[in-house]
């Protein structure tokens, strides 16, 4: 009855110990997962911004042009295309057009 009582004590340290190990790994993957994903995410972070400046970098090049120089930085206003562009005051339809509404 002695060796008995001490076999399944010796099992149930060893599957405490097991339980600890394990539950000691899986924090440690946890804390690498968590790591790892908090780097990816400022790396998408800073792509996103140099991005964005770039993007908005490109659009004052391409769609405004810098009217008054103003210290270190312009004052940009938008380009007005001269080609088929209509202005706000501009009527939407003709004379006649409206008339048939």
């Amino acid at each position: 009855m002695g060796k008995l009582m001490t076999t399944t004590g010796d099992i149930l340290d060893s599957a405490l110990t097991h339980a600890q190990k394990m539950t000691s790994r899986s924090k440690e993957i946890q804390r690498l997962g968590h790591e790892l994903a908090l780097e990816r995410l400022e790396g998408f972070h800073n792509e996103l911004r140099a991005g964005y400046m770039e993007n908005l970098r490109r659009w004052r090049e391409n769609y405004c042009m810098p009217s008054v120089y103003e210290g270190h930085d312009y004052n940009f206003l938008p380009h007005r295309e001269t080609s088929g562009s209509r202005d706000i005051q501009d009527p939407v339809y003709s004379e006649e057009e409206s008339d048939n509404l």
